[in-house]
């Protein structure tokens, strides 16, 4: 999970060491606060959310599902997984038209995520706008925990 204040404070890092290379200390700092920043925003929402998917009741998955359903996009601004899980329910009857076809699995397939393909940006109809719990940056790619 990365905020937009979490990014902010490690672009800052990066720009010290390039801008100012002779306060390493300043860098660390900023480096530092992100990590703290990070942990304490993932903290606070896993205390105010639901362990796993299978905690919420289907009834209440079909409910978002028949909401979500009136929409050809959705932008959001919530951090929590419950609109992910939504969408990723399968063991509804009820067939949702929000999609995340913009995944592709990698090439190694026990792998516990999907990465972001490129491709397929077009077809992108859930917005995260400051990020998600379930998606991460790993260096050279957008990945996606399933």
């Amino acid at each position: 999970m990365t905020s937009l204040p979490t990014m902010a404070l490690r672009k800052s890092a990066l720009l010290t060491e390039l801008y100012l290379p002779t306060n390493p200390q300043l860098a660390a700092r900023f480096q530092s606060d992100a990590d703290a920043l990070r942990s304490v925003l993932a903290a606070a929402i896993a205390q105010n959310h639901p362990e796993r998917p299978a905690d919420i009741a289907p009834e209440r998955y079909r409910a978002c599902r028949r909401f979500l359903d009136n929409f050809d996009s959705v932008y959001t601004l919530n951090y929590d997984l419950l609109l992910y899980w939504t969408i990723m329910q399968t063991e509804s009857e009820q067939p949702l038209r929000l999609g995340d076809e913009r995944f592709r699995t990698p090439d190694d397939r026990a792998a516990d995520y999907v990465s972001w393909d490129v491709e397929k940006t077009d077809r992108q109809d859930v917005f995260f706008l400051h990020g998600a719990l379930h998606l991460y940056d790993a260096g050279d790619e957008l990945k996606k925990f399933t």
